[in-house]
């Protein structure tokens, strides 16, 4: 399983000998007949920091850390691209241009 998550360098999951990214399993989950954006996004970030002890991530509050994705939306209201990475509430990538590290 390493060998294929390193054939994979930005993977959450390998399922079935195959990679998948949080992004596309965001798209996958809220397509039709899915789950809703919100719970989704929930799922993917609450939820896990929660279980991980990361109280401090996967919400916007004050005083959490500022880790947030921008994402595009397709013209059918589906989840697009990744628009920009915010960490620790500094701007490192906007439409795949770096902009620094965190």
């Amino acid at each position: 399983m390493s060998q294929q998550r390193d054939q994979c360098p930005l993977t959450v999951a390998v399922v079935g000998g195959g990679c998948a990214s949080l992004l596309d399993c965001l798209r996958w989950s809220t397509g039709p007949g899915g789950l809703s954006l919100e719970t989704a996004v929930t799922m993917a970030t609450t939820t896990h920091a929660d279980l991980l002890g990361l109280r401090d991530r996967g919400r916007l509050e004050v005083g959490s850390g500022a880790d947030l994705l921008q994402l595009t939306r397709t013209p059918t209201g589906g989840i697009g691209d990744l628009a920009a990475i915010v960490v620790n509430g500094k701007l490192i990538a906007c439409k795949g241009v770096a902009h620094g590290q965190y």
